[in-house]
C-alpha cells in the first residue's frame, strides 16, 4: 500500500513539474512573439 502511495505521489509531482516546462516554454514563445510584433510596428514594410 506504501508503495502504491509513494507511487502515486511521484507521479503528480512529475505530472506537476512537466506542466510548469510546458508553461515556461510558452511564455518564452509568448515574449518572442510580442518582441517580433514590436519589431514589425517599428517599420512596418520590414517584412516585405
Amino acid at each position: 500500500m506504501q508503495q502504491l502511495t509513494q507511487q502515486r505521489a511521484a507521479s503528480a509531482w512529475m505530472a506537476s513539474r512537466a506542466s510548469e516546462s510546458e508553461n515556461a516554454k510558452l511564455q518564452m514563445l509568448a515574449r518572442m512573439i510580442r518582441q517580433t510584433d514590436d519589431s514589425s510596428e517599428e517599420s512596418p514594410d520590414r517584412g516585405i
